[in-house]
């Protein structure tokens, strides 16, 4: 078998074709977090009194006796939002 080798051009167009497909697919869920984290925002300012209902995965704390504190910080403390942190 005879194998070619990649030309520097192909290879810069590949690398970037690959960049700009994973940056996009970075923008794509960031707005999506910033989304869903905006949503959840409005529901709690909308419902203060009432206790969000988390993922039953998540441990829910609650350091106040105002309902509308207790769940701001919890919405703070979601994987969700750590993860749009860090992107």
């Amino acid at each position: 078998m005879e194998s070619k080798d990649a030309g520097i051009v192909q290879c810069n167009t590949f690398g970037s074709g690959i960049v700009t497909k994973g940056m996009v697919s970075v923008v794509i869920r960031y707005f999506q977090l910033l989304r869903y984290n905006r949503d959840r925002l409005a529901w709690i300012s909308d419902n203060p009194n009432i206790p969000f209902v988390f993922d039953s995965t998540y441990e829910v704390v609650n350091l106040s006796p105002i309902v509308f504190l207790n769940n701001m910080y919890n919405v703070v403390r979601l994987p969700d939002t750590y993860e749009q942190i860090e992107i």
